[in-house]
C-alpha cells in the first residue's frame, strides 16, 4: 500500500504561518491515508431524457452509496441510428464518478430506473487523477 501526507499541511508557504513541529506530527497521525490508484475510480457516461430523470437516478445512485458525484450537464444534442432511422434529441448527460468495483451494482440500478429501452452506460477507465480527490471518491461510497 501507498502512503501519502498532505504536503501543505508540513511546508511553510508565503501566504500561511510558518512551519510547526506540532502540526508535522498531527498532519503524520491524521492526514497519512492510503492511496487509491486511478483505476479505483471510473467516469460513467449516461444520457437521460430530461433533468428531473437524471436527479432522480443521481439521488438513487448516491443514497445507495453507488455514485460519490453526479454531474448532470445540460443542452446536450444526441444524434443516433435508431431502428434504421437518424435520431435527434436533447438530452441531459449524466457524468457519474464512482469506484471501479461497484460498476456492475450502479449499471443494475441505472437500468432499473432508466426510461430509455436501451440506456447509454458506459464506463471509463482513469488514467490518473488529483490524489486527494480520487480518495473521497472511493471513502465517500464505502460510508
Amino acid at each position: 500500500m501507498f502512503f501519502r501526507v498532505f504536503p501543505w499541511l508540513t511546508t511553510s508557504m508565503p501566504d500561511h504561518p510558518p512551519f510547526s513541529p506540532d502540526l508535522h506530527a498531527f498532519s503524520q497521525k491524521v492526514w497519512c491515508t492510503t492511496m487509491t490508484t486511478p483505476q479505483e475510480v471510473q467516469i460513467v457516461y449516461c444520457t437521460v431524457p430530461d433533468a428531473d430523470t437524471g436527479r432522480r437516478i443521481a439521488a438513487t445512485l448516491l443514497e445507495y452509496r453507488l455514485a460519490a458525484c453526479v454531474n448532470l450537464i445540460a443542452g446536450v444534442e444526441s444524434l443516433y441510428r435508431w431502428k434504421g432511422e437518424v435520431q435527434r434529441d436533447s438530452e441531459v448527460l449524466l457524468m457519474i464518478k464512482a469506484r471501479t468495483a461497484d460498476y456492475q451494482a450502479l449499471e443494475r440500478r441505472i437500468l432499473e430506473l432508466h426510461p430509455y429501452e436501451l440506456p447509454e452506460i458506459i464506463a471509463v477507465p482513469l488514467s490518473d487523477g488529483l490524489p486527494a480527490y480520487l480518495d473521497w471518491v472511493k471513502d465517500s461510497e464505502a460510508q
